[in-house]
């Protein structure tokens, strides 16, 4: 098993200072390939077309991980959901 805990803080021009956090737990079932779990929640600062700032809130879920079938190759996948504020909630699968 892997961890990992994220804290991030921007400085947005003439706006404000944002700050957002992200976990993210791992299980190795053997040397390189995982599966784990991700989750992240805060503030962002989106510019939008019109220049103006929006401060928006920010959370997702979502699981992620790699299979190496040998050496050189392997298979990723994720599947995930996230929001922002009003302006976007999206369900994520690649």
């Amino acid at each position: 098993m892997a961890g990992a805990y994220t804290l991030n803080i921007s400085d947005v021009e003439n706006a404000g200072t944002p700050i957002g956090h992200a976990v993210a737990l791992d299980r190795y079932y053997n040397e390189r390939s995982f599966a784990g779990l991700r989750a992240n929640s805060g503030r962002e600062e989106e510019v939008l077309p019109n220049s103006s700032v929006v401060d928006t809130s920010v959370t997702g879920i979502g699981l992620r991980g790699r299979h190496w079938l040998d050496a050189d190759w392997a298979i990723a996948w994720d599947l995930g959901w996230v929001s922002q504020g009003d302006l976007i909630t999206a369900t994520v699968c690649r």
